[in-house]
């Protein structure tokens, strides 16, 4: 009987202290608060300059290549400058990159950078994925998924680079 006694204040015990710590209040107190507001990608970040540059893209491991012109959207290219470097991966892998942008005039007569890029792969192989390194932001910019593998897809959009949306508002 003291046995069973002595089980019974045991898991009590065990009870209350459970009870206790799961309604405690310091845990709440010591939150971090969530912002409401996520952070807005047009000030500066910490991302240091990233080193694509030293990464050699072997064309001939590749059936194709896709030769395409980008430029920057216009919430970006008042922050663009020749520091700026961009990257296409697919599956993770280095296809393209552009550490060298040119100066061009769009359509509306802004002056801005383009990024000429020859991305290496093979038909049927998938989602296309940008990063774009901004210099005066210290951020990169990426775009999943921006568009399949295409050999036949022609350098320019009428003539214009593309330019896809790494910041939406």
């Amino acid at each position: 009987m003291k046995i069973q006694k002595m089980i019974l204040a045991g898991v009590a015990l065990c009870v209350t202290l459970l009870l206790g710590a799961s309604c405690s209040s310091d845990s709440d107190d010591n939150a971090t608060p969530t912002p409401d507001v996520p952070e807005n990608p047009l000030t500066p970040g910490t991302n240091q300059r990233p080193d694509w540059d030293q990464t050699v893209v072997d064309y001939t491991r590749y059936d194709s290549e896709m030769p395409v012109v980008v430029g920057i959207q216009p919430e970006l290219a008042q922050y663009a400058s020749e520091k700026d470097m961009m990257r296409a991966t697919i599956s993770g892998e280095t296809r393209a990159w552009s550490a060298q942008p040119l100066e061009w005039e769009t359509v509306d007569g802004t002056a801005s950078y383009k990024f000429l890029l020859t991305i290496g792969g093979n038909a049927g192989e998938g989602n296309i994925t940008l990063e774009y390194y901004c210099d005066q932001l210290h951020r990169i910019f990426t775009l999943s998924e921006w568009r399949d593998y295409d050999a036949s897809t022609t350098p320019t959009e009428d003539g214009q680079p593309y330019i896809p949306l790494f910041y939406k508002e």
